[in-house]
């Protein structure tokens, strides 16, 4: 019988002198399909999301998190592809003064019991 195991990617953290005005990767990309991730922006200043490095495609407030459960609770198959970076920028002026940003994962792994 396969069965399904929710696990975790290793956290990916970028330190706030890092996040300039243009998209900068919050850590490697990700070695699975991702069904769920979270960002959390513990700087003090409002950032901008990408997940090409070009685009802007989510805006997230300083001291904040964002949740997305790309697999809509298990009821579908829809998943972030293996190979995916999230990336960050602030917008013009001096950016950020103090903390990080932090992006967990998790996937689904199936094995035989």
């Amino acid at each position: 019988m396969a069965i399904s195991q929710y696990l975790h990617e290793t956290l990916r953290t970028l330190a706030f002198g890092s996040i300039t005005t243009s998209f900068v990767a919050v850590g490697s990309a990700m070695e699975h399909s991702i069904l769920k991730y979270k960002l959390i922006n513990g700087t003090d200043e409002a950032l901008t999301i990408s997940f090409d490095g070009i685009n802007d495609h989510e805006r997230i407030l300083s001291n904040t998190a964002y949740v997305e459960d790309v697999a809509l609770e298990s009821i579908s198959t829809v998943e972030l592809p293996k190979g995916t970076t999230i990336y960050v920028k602030h917008d013009a002026g001096s950016g950020p003064t103090v903390g990080n940003v932090y992006v967990s994962v998790t996937y689904s792994s199936n094995y035989s019991a």
